[in-house]
């Protein structure tokens, strides 16, 4: 089973600003047998019930070549960026894996 819901652009060899999950899954046999033998695993390890909807992609200036790193809405009141990140820092963005307010479904649940 895919691990994560998205359906993100990764490539060979691995670079900052790429979903590890999904290039783990790509290009790692043992993660990709880990998860696709792991019935009923959480999806979604990033997911947050204050993400929204995917809104395009923004330059990493601090990573090697060229590189776009995925924007969401964010709609938490207390995270005063509007935009964010799953885990690559950018100016003015929030970054999902660092915030201390998201809010993650516990295992089973759906949200």
């Amino acid at each position: 089973m895919k691990p994560c819901p998205y359906n993100c652009e990764v490539s060979f060899p691995y670079t900052d600003g790429q979903c590890r999950t999904c290039w783990n899954y790509q290009f790692s046999p043992r993660h990709k047998a880990l998860w696709d033998a792991t019935p009923g695993q959480r999806q979604g390890t990033w997911q947050c019930d204050f993400r929204g909807e995917y809104v395009g992609t923004e330059p990493c200036d601090g990573c090697k070549g060229v590189v776009n790193i995925k924007l969401f809405e964010c709609k938490n009141p207390a995270v005063a960026e509007q935009f964010c990140t799953i885990h690559k820092k950018l100016p003015d963005r929030a970054v999902c894996a660092a915030c201390s307010v998201r809010s993650i479904p516990a295992t089973g649940e759906t949200g």
